[in-house]
């Protein structure tokens, strides 16, 4: 039955399939013990006194067991439960197409797993919990950072489309282990395969560049608090990321854009965009997270292509 359970459509995910196998196997343990036990069961009183010293140890190994698979059973259960109900709000956010509709959607999904709260696993009904905030904090930024049309659709492609979420779990990774080239490479990349000229060649370049940074970075929502355009110490900055976590490195950034892409004229930008976060002390933002220096971080746009410098500045 469970075989033929996790060959559903529902269940083509690998680890779907993976869990169903685990129920699988701990079916298969508690058909052993039970053959062993209902052996036991059928002998005799002289054959028991007989060997009644290593009856005894049977049935406590058969124990022991017994309530190991229990166990493992109840624990494989509860992940495809999770990763069922999962899997179910993600077909249903793929269907939709609303950004609206989404959030909406998102916010009675929550609703209804809270009501369930008292029929799930605390470790199912906090991992649900937590999946659904990170769901709906990409939709909370869209929000916060409305802008133009064009500018907004950009973002809700971004957000929506899984390859940019496996992106962006990329960009995460490479952030929380400080892996800033490697984080500026794959940046570098991935406003190539999604930027077009027509989202970079309009009135106001400047602000399709820094929404496409905020519509990034908004993903990483569940391990920094993302602000931008806020006034602190003796200017504007343009983006910070902020660590939940004291003692990690919060990150700022500060974007140009570039008139030519020739490299004399990148690098003067590149290095204006540093000294500025330094001179107009932006630093002042992640004060109190706990760290000692925080990365600074200059992006230049011309066109589709983008450039990188950034250092590792201490907090005064």
């Amino acid at each position: 039955m469970v075989r033929q359970f996790a060959r559903t459509p529902l269940f083509e995910d690998k680890d779907l399939t993976m869990w169903g196998k685990g129920i699988e196997l701990n079916i298969g343990a508690l058909h052993s013990i039970w053959y062993e036990l209902n052996a036991l069961a059928q002998w005799d009183e002289s054959k028991m006194s007989k060997h009644r010293t290593a009856i005894e140890f049977t049935r406590f190994k058969l124990q022991g067991q017994l309530i190991a698979v229990v166990k493992f059973f109840l624990f494989d259960c509860n992940e495809m439960i999770f990763l069922s109900m999962k899997h179910d709000i993600q077909i249903q956010l793929q269907k939709m197409d609303l950004q609206l509709e989404k959030g909406a959607y998102l916010l009675k999904a929550q609703k209804g797993i809270l009501l369930q709260k008292d029929q799930l696993w605390e470790s199912v009904f906090m991992r649900l919990i937590e999946f659904l905030d990170i769901e709906l904090a990409h939709f909370r930024a869209l929000k916060e950072h409305e802008r133009v049309d064009a500018t907004n659709e950009l973002i809700c492609t971004f957000l929506a489309d899984s390859n940019s979420r496996i992106s962006s779990g990329r960009l995460l990774g490479f952030l929380l282990t400080d892996q800033i080239d490697c984080f500026c490479a794959d940046l570098k990349e991935f406003a190539m395969r999604v930027l077009s000229t027509h989202d970079v060649g309009g009135k106001d370049p400047e602000k399709v560049y820094h929404l496409f940074l905020v519509g990034i970075f908004s993903a990483f929502a569940h391990q920094y608090e993302l602000s931008s355009n806020r006034e602190v110490g003796l200017g504007r900055f343009d983006i910070c990321l902020r660590p939940y976590i004291l003692g990690n490195k919060g990150l700022i950034f500060e974007v140009k854009r570039a008139n030519s892409n020739k490299e004399p004229v990148v690098k003067q930008l590149l290095q204006s965009a540093l000294e500025q976060v330094q001179i107009k002390k932006y630093s002042y933002e992640l004060k109190g997270g706990g760290a000692q220096e925080f990365t600074a971080i200059a992006a230049v746009f011309f066109g589709k292509e983008l450039f990188f410098k950034y250092a590792v500045v201490p907090i005064p």
